[in-house]
């Protein structure tokens, strides 16, 4: 890339996604991500972690003595994707071998991923950064368990829904985090979390948790006097 090159950035990333990012490689992994899209055409191209990998200046940036840098990428990549940054699916597009491949997290691309599952493959979507808009929406839990963990049961739906209603999603997005990373990919190890943080208190915080719907009318009880309706 000479240096008279420039990549685009989407608005939303500044205002919505780069506050959220708490950890230098994740952060990292996103804008080399970012930079990889631009290459190969804009925001509605996709890539694979190999791509990535196989860059020495992101493996460079992320190797540390204690951890290999093609390592760094892929737990970087899966917290972007977990953060909801990215999507991420198993699918062959044409010409391509099947394999698992990530897409900027966008409407569009949200929309193609539909059509894809449903066996239609669009010939193009021809759009580019401007005028991109990330769709940044916390992912719920059943798209946690299934993209972290595996496939759902009935009995455990019942399980994750219950665990959606009594804690904030922030605390359940950071314990898969820490699941993920520590590479105990079950649920009796993620709520074991979340209770020990109910119990004992979440970054020196002691009193229960609030869900959205708590938070809300809790928000709205205090400050419905200026709120417009």
């Amino acid at each position: 890339m000479s240096t008279e090159e420039k990549v685009a950035l989407p608005f939303s990333f500044f205002s919505e996604i780069l506050p959220e990012i708490d950890t230098i490689g994740e952060l990292k992994v996103t804008l080399f991500a970012f930079l990889l899209l631009a290459q190969k055409g804009g925001a509605d191209s996709s890539f694979q972690l190999a791509e990535l990998q196989g860059d020495s200046t992101i493996v460079a940036a992320l190797a540390s003595a204690e951890k290999d840098g093609r390592i760094a990428v892929a737990e970087g990549l899966q917290q972007a994707v977990l953060r909801g940054t990215f999507l991420k699916a198993k699918v062959q597009p044409p010409g391509e071998a099947a394999g698992i491949w990530y897409w900027l997290h966008t409407p569009e691309n949200q929309a193609l991923l539909r059509q894809v599952e449903n066996g239609h493959w669009p010939e193009t979507l021809s759009y580019n950064w401007q005028g991109v808009r990330l769709r940044w929406q916390r992912p719920n839990i059943f798209t946690l368990y299934e993209q972290n963990i595996g496939s759902l049961t009935p009995l455990l739906a019942d399980a994750l829904q219950d665990a959606e209603r009594s804690y904030p999603a922030a605390w359940i997005e950071e314990a898969f985090r820490i699941a993920v990373q520590r590479n105990v990919r079950n649920w009796k190890y993620i709520r074991a979390i979340l209770e020990r943080w109910r119990e004992e208190g979440k970054d020196g915080r002691t009193e229960e948790p609030q869900s959205y719907s708590e938070r809300l009318k809790k928000y709205v009880g205090q400050y419905g006097d200026i709120i417009e309706h």
